[in-house]
């Protein structure tokens, strides 16, 4: 997996809904015309992941190769950008060895390189 900066966006992940009754404000003050006799409090959950919060890497970390897994999609599909059919090793003193490819990746069927996650990145920020 690339760098993707996790910490820079946990707000783009949600908080685990068991915990999301925990993580809330009392907004009875700013709100007083809400309560009722059967609603004593404004209670305001919120949804979104919390720095600071102990598993919060762990849940975010979860998060991102469940979306990534997504993204990727099958890898046997030939239409499939992030499709590859073998891992290939050029490594130097080996007898194929080409010095314009990397030492490991993967190979498609077509025999193309395969595009990597890190590579789409920078391909669209460009």
């Amino acid at each position: 997996m690339a760098d993707c900066d996790i910490g820079e966006m946990f707000l783009n992940f949600m908080l685990e809904p068991r915990l999301r009754p925990y993580a809330g404000v009392d907004l009875t003050p700013s709100f007083p015309e809400e309560v009722t006799l059967e609603t004593y409090v404004v209670h305001g959950c919120w949804q979104r992941m919390m720095m600071g919060l102990s598993p919060a890497p762990y849940f975010t970390i979860k998060d991102m190769l469940i979306v990534e897994k997504e993204i990727r999609g099958d890898r046997k599909h030939r239409m499939n950008v992030f499709g590859w059919e073998r891992v290939v090793l050029n490594l130097p003193g080996s007898k194929g060895y080409d010095l314009t490819r990397p030492w490991v990746f993967k190979m498609r069927a077509d025999g193309k390189i395969a595009t990597d996650f890190s590579r789409t990145l920078m391909t669209r920020a460009q």
